[in-house]
């Protein structure tokens, strides 16, 4: 294991350094503007950097369950660097997104229930494909949504394979637990040149933050479908991003105000604000709200009933949104006085 966890290493780290020098050959940068926090011209190839570390895995791991997702993953992350390079109208991204989200619900990636309860199973019936199609562009674009500011979007992605890879190996399931936690290592990788390293500093780019969106999403369905974890049980991990991508586009409906354009209206600029541009205290802070929720998660679900827990995933939505109601309502007066 100690060795396959240098030969990652070593490949990312080789592979960073190959695709910094073709990005900056070919300019492929993040540019400063007024809607963006950095300064200076960014690579925007990250993405890219993480799945050909992903599939690099795939050839010196004997665990094969998740091969058909990591390739795919890189076909995600190629699209998103079209998007990156391009610029892409909304139409043209969904369209990227949804060819890779079909292609895995064709081989059986696919939310046909949203488990057992007391009162029976939760079918979806014919509406299985549709609902599994939605689930992942909504988790794709709140993924999007949360790549905001330096590695706040890979910590958090560390965050819920953490919380799954421990959630698993409570299920004795030890293979893939352990897996998990390999699949963890190029996003830490990453978030270290993220913070820092200037002349090998990389952003996600949408070839990230779609391709860990993606990943994240059919993970979830492949713990429910193939490894019998219960959806109520695997949602709390995602209840960070899930809560802050509605919240947003309810809080946008309320304004009036464009649902997909970008804006300075997410929490972890609220919280950056709250903490003085103190970036690592507001990664610190979001990555520990991310854990809370999926220790709350699998508190309830192991002491009360199964409904109990959607029950409560629901109510703790509601005490997020208010939450994050309070905070503007608070800037409003802050910013009157």
């Amino acid at each position: 294991m100690i060795e396959n966890i240098l030969l990652i290493i070593f490949f990312q780290l080789f592979t960073i350094f190959f695709i910094n020098k073709f990005s900056h050959k070919y300019k492929l940068y993040d540019y400063p503007s007024k809607r963006k926090i950095h300064f200076n011209p960014t690579p925007y190839t990250g993405g890219l950097i993480i799945s050909l570390t992903f599939l690099f895995i795939i050839f010196i791991s004997n665990f094969n369950e998740l091969n058909i997702l990591l390739v795919t993953c890189f076909v995600v992350s190629l699209f998103g660097f079209i998007d990156d390079k391009y610029e892409l109208n909304f139409s043209s991204k969904i369209i990227l997104q949804l060819l890779p989200t079909c292609y895995l619900i064709f081989n059986k990636f696919i939310i046909k229930d949203l488990g057992y309860y007391s009162f029976g199973i939760i079918n979806l019936g014919p509406l299985a494909e549709l609902f599994t199609i939605l689930a992942v562009l909504l988790f794709i674009n709140a993924n999007n949504y949360n790549d905001g500011i330096h590695a706040l979007c890979t910590l958090t992605c560390i965050a819920i394979i953490l919380a799954f890879s421990f959630f698993i190996f409570l299920f004795s399931d030890y293979q893939i637990s352990l897996f998990l936690l390999i699949l963890t290592i190029p996003l830490i990788l990453f978030t270290i040149f993220n913070f820092g390293f200037y002349k090998f500093k990389f952003f996600l780019g949408d070839s990230g933050s779609n391709m860990l969106g993606f990943f994240i999403a059919f993970l979830t369905i492949f713990l429910y479908t193939e490894k019998g974890m219960h959806p109520a049980l695997l949602i709390w991990p995602l209840a960070y991003l899930v809560f802050e991508f509605l919240t947003t586009g309810l809080l946008r409906l309320k304004k009036k105000n464009h649902i997909i354009k970008a804006g300075f209206d997410h929490f972890h600029y609220d919280l950056l604000n709250i903490t003085k541009s103190n970036v690592y205290l507001t990664n610190f802070i979001i990555f520990s709200i991310n854990i809370i929720f999926s220790l709350i998660g699998l508190l309830i679900f192991f002491n009360f009933d199964k409904i109990i827990s959607l029950l409560s995933f629901v109510l703790s939505f509601i005490v997020y949104f208010m939450f994050r109601l309070h905070i503007i309502s608070l800037k409003l007066i802050i910013k009157k006085y």
